[in-house]
């Protein structure tokens, strides 16, 4: 933005209120990034003009991330800079010598940056049925498809050919990483989980087949944190807890909910749940004491709510769900549960999806969502 382009001459007589006016000031703007805009002085005959001792300040009671900046040019140009981090409707006060000017005090709204999602940055199209993703603190990602788990750091690339294994399998379901950024994986049919070394070693591989009432059915996704798997169990209606090396700890949720499908744990440490038989996503503490729910947002056309599917959330607290329906969109609710937007239509073209499944968000805020349905995965950067 520049000053030199509005005009030179100005007045040196008495403001109007009523007749000053604002350059560049946006009606939304997106949470946590610079907006820059002008306010311009002008006398009642609609004149630009400046007197010494003329005032402008700017208010905005909540919000504000860093102090409104305003510069003065000496001359009626006023400019001015500011960062709002408070998603939703707000109202800015702009006063010339203590009075409000024309317009003020404005309505803005303030919008979370993912709502600017609808085109991805990039479209990874080898892959065949990719299913779940997930990344650790290196930015290093992996994702199962048919047969072999992925990852990818820097342009280097690494396959788990799981067919090569001393116990092969061939269809891997989740994956996650620890703290010390292993690799785990369950295969779906054996309901075994393998941990790896970031290079594709293998550390370790244990059974979660029982004889007794732990035994999983139909195991989904899953999500490692602090030394424990905490993994959904749809067939059983739970989620079973286990200790990394295998031994169990604990049940969460038996009863509560219908067939859990992904879990993972948000930035208060709660675990979050997707239930797609509920429709909704349920909150327990990591010891299993139900906190509560909220609903999965949206209908399809037969008047049933849309699926949620595979689960993610930010280092914001934002949480990003992949929803099934007619809409197969993605949807972000903030840390409450409360629905802030949602993006993609079914469809083969960009930022369309058949079966959005896996989600995954890294420490750039960019995400990665598995097309199940189109062999692809999307990527949406957060410029």
């Amino acid at each position: 933005m520049d000053s030199q382009s509005i005009a030179h001459q100005f007045s040196p007589t008495l403001l109007d209120p009523q007749m000053c006016e604002t350059l560049h000031l946006p009606k939304d703007i997106i949470a946590g990034r610079k907006v820059q805009y002008i306010v311009i002085t002008k006398n009642g005959n609609g004149h630009r003009c400046y007197r010494q001792g003329d005032n402008v300040s700017i208010q905005l009671l909540v919000g504000v991330a860093e102090p409104i900046n305003v510069i003065n040019n000496n001359d009626g140009v006023y400019m001015s800079t500011m960062v709002v981090d408070k998603i939703g409707e707000v109202e800015l006060s702009v006063l010339a010598n203590g009075e409000h000017i024309k317009g003020s005090p404005f309505k803005l709204t303030v919008r979370h940056h993912y709502t600017l999602l609808c085109q991805p940055s990039e479209i990874h199209q080898e892959w065949l049925h990719p299913y779940f993703v997930a990344f650790n603190r290196s930015k290093c990602w992996a994702f199962s498809e048919s047969s072999v788990v992925v990852r990818i750091s820097e342009g280097r690339s690494k396959v788990i050919d799981t067919q090569k294994l001393e116990d092969p399998f061939h269809h891997p379901a989740g994956v996650s990483f620890d703290e010390d950024d292993n690799l785990y994986i369950m295969e779906q049919a054996t309901r075994n989980i393998f941990k790896f070394t970031i290079d594709g070693d293998l550390l370790l591989q244990f059974s979660t087949r029982r004889s007794d009432d732990v035994q999983l059915n139909c195991p989904k996704g899953f999500t490692v944190h602090n030394g424990k798997v905490y993994i959904a169990d749809p067939g059983n209606g739970r989620i079973t807890v286990l200790h990394t090396d295998g031994t169990f700890h604990q049940i969460i949720g038996k009863g509560q909910m219908g067939m859990p499908f992904d879990v993972t744990v948000n930035i208060n440490e709660e675990l979050l749940v997707t239930d797609i038989t509920h429709f909704c996503i349920h909150r327990f503490t990591l010891d299993g004491m139900y906190i509560g729910k909220f609903s999965s947002y949206g209908k399809s056309r037969d008047g049933y709510p849309n699926t949620p599917h595979c689960i993610t959330n930010d280092s914001n607290g934002y949480i990003l769900v992949t929803q099934l329906g007619d809409k197969n969109q993605v949807v972000i609710f903030d840390n409450n549960g409360h629905y802030v937007h949602s993006f993609g239509p079914h469809g083969s073209g960009d930022g369309e999806f058949s079966n959005p499944h896996g989600i995954a968000v890294n420490n750039n805020e960019d995400i990665y969502i598995c097309d199940l349905c189109n062999n692809r995965i999307h990527i949406f950067h957060n410029e």
